[in-house]
């Protein structure tokens, strides 16, 4: 998708871009008169679950500053359950892109709710992408929001555009979008995801008997992958199993359960494959929704992982965490609560993720960013960050008993 909105973005911007100009001359486009209410907004944002988690302060923003206005967001399918786990956001658009026909489809009904809402408010969250351009175009709003960019074909969508800065932390970079409103951008805490079905707490217990997790046991969640948009940023699986197997042997008491997605199970299962019987590590890979994670996380005293999703849900949710950066830089993306510990070598070509390019590096085969970041690392930190957790434990359990 990222290669198709590179190559075929352009012309197709320009050709609206085009039609949009030839349009104008027999209709004039809408301007949105000075203090005009701000009260049906479109906020995009499709890639990265984790970039979703870190755009909560923006969204949290946007509600203070104007809480008349109703906020449908626009994103693809995956990320639906999390979206509907945050309160800023009134109603959530899934797009189904895991086909041809879905695409298609879901394109049509877009266009259908384009059309049918007349939003006066978008805000693109997407920094570089063509689509989401085309998207903000084809909505007619009179007051649009975006990322300005050196690709002129994308520019002139949006009529307040804000610069993207590398010396900024992604939750600041999506604030500045919000500032461009004149909303109030002070608060930077991640808002944390709120799973409103006692259902799923009911689910997650009973998965979790069935793995004889107990309602006492204050889990350790690992998570050894990383999502699609680079496998590059995975901590490699025997660093992984050798920090597992000291944890286990030195934390006896101590319960380590694997996460991930269904689609996952069988990289998981390569790296619980290295790890010696025992009956407090447990692999939940693909058993659990995203709400569920996030209950099971609201629990949980420790989580390990890459950067990822399931590290901002963390995060969000006040888990301390130890991750692990490298392609990415952790000063963008990179946990910072007081509990989290970011474990980076800032090698020479790192980091070779950018989003002037899609984040789209192709060139590099051999992760040393990665592998750079040694077992004996990791084991300290994660000593650190349990000698640490273990003073606020009895609170903890008690939170969880009520």
């Amino acid at each position: 998708m990222r290669r198709i909105d590179q190559h075929l973005g352009p012309p197709l911007c320009l050709a609206l871009g085009l039609l949009r100009s030839c349009a104008e001359r027999w209709r004039p486009a809408r301007h949105r008169a000075a203090g005009t209410p701000i009260r049906k907004v479109l906020v995009i944002k499709f890639w990265g679950m984790g970039s979703i988690v870190m755009a909560t302060p923006a969204l949290r923003a946007l509600k203070k500053s104007y809480p008349d206005c109703r906020v449908t967001f626009l994103t693809f399918a995956q990320n639906e359950a999390i979206c509907r786990m945050i309160q800023a956001i009134d109603r959530v658009h899934p797009y189904d892109a895991g086909s041809v026909a879905a695409f298609v489809r879901s394109f049509i009904g877009l266009v259908r709710l384009l059309r049918r809402e007349r939003f006066d408010t978008v805000i693109d969250m997407e920094f570089f992408s063509n689509f989401t351009s085309i998207v903000t175009a084809l909505s007619g709003a009179a007051l649009t929001v975006g990322f300005h960019t050196p690709k002129f074909w994308r520019e002139r969508f949006y009529t307040k555009r804000v610069s993207f800065d590398h010396s900024r932390h992604v939750t600041e970079i999506f604030l500045k979008a919000l500032q461009a409103l004149g909303a109030d951008t002070d608060d930077l805490a991640l808002a944390k995801p709120v799973p409103d079905s006692p259902a799923l707490r009911t689910a997650l217990d009973r998965v979790l008997a069935e793995h004889k997790v107990a309602p006492a046991d204050l889990p350790i969640c690992v998570s050894v992958n990383a999502g699609p948009l680079d496998y590059k940023r995975r901590w490699p699986l025997a660093s992984y199993g050798e920090l597992i197997r000291r944890i286990a042997t030195h934390y006896p008491d101590h319960r380590i359960v694997l996460i991930g997605a269904a689609d996952e199970a069988p990289y998981v299962d390569e790296v619980a494959a290295l790890i010696p019987p025992n009956p407090r590590v447990t692999n939940l890979c693909g058993l659990l929704e995203v709400e569920q994670l996030v209950l099971l996380l609201q629990r949980s005293q420790l989580f390990i992982g890459n950067d990822g999703g399931p590290l901002h849900l963390a995060a969000a949710v006040g888990v301390p965490t130890v991750s692990f950066f490298g392609p990415e830089t952790p000063s963008l993306y990179g946990p910072r609560g007081t509990a989290d510990t970011v474990l980076y070598k800032n090698v020479p070509c790192s980091p070779c993720l950018n989003a002037y390019y899609s984040k789209d590096n192709s060139s590099c085969r051999n992760n040393v960013c990665m592998k750079s970041i040694s077992v004996d690392e990791a084991w300290a930190a994660v000593q650190m960050a349990l000698e640490a957790r273990s003073a606020s434990l009895p609170r903890v359990r008690a939170a969880i008993r009520q």
